[in-house]
């Protein structure tokens, strides 16, 4: 082939991978959060005021609900039998999930164990009880390198939880990651006084390396809120009195050896989910990684009724989170944040029963409690509380190099600038 049939190849190649990923209108990536006279927003000029939502919520759950407890909330025995507790493994190098309720995830992954919005409190307040105990015992986790935190409202940021940890830890707490604002309150709530380097603030898109395991954590957005609302007062912890927004929230993403496990925290649905996607994209074409999906998406599903009120809230429902989920273009989908604080109308089957009827309707393979299946399948995985399951990093087959590669490497190079002088000069040249 001569040499000119060559660069006409190269030519045509550019020109076909700019076509291909140019045609649409190229889509931003979601902004940093808005900061601005002190307050934290999802967007700017957003209405941040919580009194009338909080009151909203108390009003629609607490005196339409017959009774506080098991009565309303669903049996005694049947909750139980979505709770099998169990002692993990002391470490693990390939992906590990415990769910040990609400938001409170044990992930280990390359020999580093992470414990997600870790709160053991008996009850949130006398108003919102723990209907569920924790599916591992606080004594049986094994030590924990890292505590990821997604924001400070009371059922994510339990104080004495923390201050539990550093005390059994003395000799090597755990690293907290946490927003931006919520250290101070870690360092004075939870013995980290003499700690203070352990406690790491973030902003959106920022990242923090484990050296040692090459664990990478990613803080992404979300769409939420922060502080100690009025009702918090009658916690079993003392909250700060009308303090909306004054520190950040998000969402973490975990990697290690290319397997991504997204935990989205607390959150209501918006665009924020596809711009998610698209960053993992991004950040993985630019690292030359293979994998450039999200393995595990972690999603909270509750609570959802009364919906109006919880969707002003910044709350998803489960529809709302099964779209999340589509929107995430992720494999695995394990619904988290049900099943152990009574926190709104929903009886304690109701968010995973509505949750099951929007996926059948999909026709989403859902896998049961209990139950596993690969983890290259896309699936909707219930878990029960206290559930241990162990996935493996992908193969080199299922990575296997696609002609897709190459044109996103030429698309990649083509936004250089002295990649498009040569492009117009090969075209000059030849046409």
């Amino acid at each position: 082939m001569e040499k000119k049939h060559v660069l006409f190849l190269l030519v045509s190649l550019l020109l076909i991978s700019s076509i291909i990923f140019c045609i649409k209108k190229k889509k931003k990536i979601a902004s940093q959060i808005n900061y601005s006279n002190g307050v934290y927003r999802n967007f700017e000029g957003e209405d941040i005021s919580y009194t009338k939502t909080a009151l909203r919520i108390f009003c629609g759950t607490l005196l339409t609900r017959k009774k506080v407890g098991y009565s309303s909330f669903g049996s005694d025995i049947y909750i139980k039998k979505w709770c099998k507790p169990c002692k993990p493994l002391a470490k693990s190098q390939e992906p590990c999930i415990t769910w040990i309720g609400h938001a409170t995830i044990l992930i280990q992954i390359g020999g580093v164990n992470i414990l997600t919005d870790p709160i053991y409190a008996k009850n949130l307040s006398i108003f919102y009880p723990r209907v569920q105990s924790p599916g591992v015992a606080f004594e049986d986790l094994p030590p924990i390198h890292y505590v990821l935190i997604s924001h400070n409202h009371a059922d994510h940021l339990d104080w004495p939880t923390i201050a539990n940890l550093v005390k059994r830890q003395k000799d090597s707490p755990p690293i907290m990651l946490v927003p931006q604002g919520v250290k101070k309150s870690i360092i004075k709530k939870c013995k980290y006084k003499n700690n203070k380097e352990k406690v790491r603030e973030f902003l959106w898109y920022k990242k923090f390396e484990d050296i040692k395991s090459s664990v990478v954590f990613t803080f992404l957005p979300a769409y939420h809120s922060s502080g100690r609302n009025p009702l918090s007062l009658l916690s079993h912890q003392k909250a700060i009195f009308a303090d909306p927004n004054r520190t950040a929230w998000g969402s973490w993403l975990i990697e290690c050896n290319e397997f991504k496990i997204y935990f989205a925290g607390d959150t209501g649905y918006q665009k924020h989910f596809k711009d998610i996607a698209r960053y993992i994209k991004k950040n993985s074409l630019e690292n030359g990684n293979k994998n450039n999906t999200i393995d595990i998406a972690l999603l909270p599903i509750s609570p959802e009724e009364p919906r109006k009120s919880m969707k002003k809230a910044r709350h998803m429902g489960s529809k709302e989170a099964l779209q999340a989920y589509y929107d995430l273009e992720a494999n695995i989908f394990i619904p988290i944040h049900w099943g152990t604080f009574q926190l709104g109308k929903d009886t304690f089957l109701g968010p995973i029963k509505n949750l099951k009827k929007f996926a059948e309707k999909d026709k989403l393979e859902i896998v049961n409690k209990f139950e596993s299946v690969a983890t290259s399948r896309k699936h909707l995985k219930f878990f029960a509380i206290g559930e241990t399951q162990k996935y493996k990093y992908k193969t080199n087959k299922q990575n296997r190099f696609r002609l897709s590669h190459i044109f996103q490497f030429f698309h990649k190079y083509f936004e250089l600038g002295f990649i498009r002088l040569l492009f117009f000069l090969f075209l000059f040249l030849f046409f």
